[in-house]
């Protein structure tokens, strides 16, 4: 590995980092890690030598040098969220790393879409099975959740459309939320939402 790359990855210390989320690609023996920083998101791959590769950053679209970030990958794209404001949801197609070469690395790399239903969120949890991202804790929300579930669609991921929120959750902060079959939980109320309709004013049931 040349240590200009060595180097760059052994410089992201962990004070640094928020949510490291591993990830891995196609083909079956390609790896990968994003990595959540204050004012950006590290990517990094490695392969069969199990020697990581500092790929690039993705610059944060909030207003803030926040550290905290939430990163989930679904359908061969990220989903990130931030503490910061007016961040809203970053969307990245993670198969564009794979061409990048390990001369060209680090590299500068431009978000896929953007979601702007909100501004900032702690956490954002996705059922795989149903193609629904549930963002939680959201503020600076456009549709009235008030920290509660802020419901996506991303079935297709390059454009995220708005799906409803729930108003069970919206009198007070949800802080995580996790796939369980067909419905989603989310706490600390353990409130449960299923996949949402698209009228915002309806609770999801």
């Amino acid at each position: 590995m040349p240590p200009r790359v060595e180097n760059s990855v052994r410089s992201l210390s962990r004070r640094s980092l928020c949510r490291c989320t591993p990830r891995r690609g196609t083909p079956p023996r390609s790896e990968g890690q994003c990595s959540g920083r204050p004012a950006r998101r590290s990517r990094r791959r490695s392969g069969p030598e199990r020697r990581p590769v500092y790929l690039g950053n993705l610059p944060t679209s909030g207003t803030q040098n926040v550290i905290w970030r939430d990163i989930k990958v679904y359908d061969d794209h990220a989903f990130i969220v931030s503490e910061a404001r007016e961040h809203g949801m970053q969307v990245f197609d993670l198969t564009q790393l794979r061409t990048i070469e390990r001369r060209q690395a680090p590299v500068e790399l431009t978000e896929t879409a953007h979601y702007s239903g909100f501004g900032r969120a702690h956490n954002v949890g996705i059922n795989e099975d149903t193609g629904y991202a549930y963002v939680v804790g959201a503020r600076e929300d456009l549709h009235g959740c008030a920290g509660g579930l802020h419901m996506v669609d991303v079935r297709q991921p390059a454009s995220p459309t708005f799906a409803g929120v729930s108003r069970r959750t919206a009198t007070s902060t949800t802080r995580s939320a996790w796939s369980m079959t067909d419905r989603m939980r989310a706490s600390p109320a353990a409130r449960s939402a299923s996949t949402p309709t698209r009228t915002p004013s309806r609770s999801s049931t």
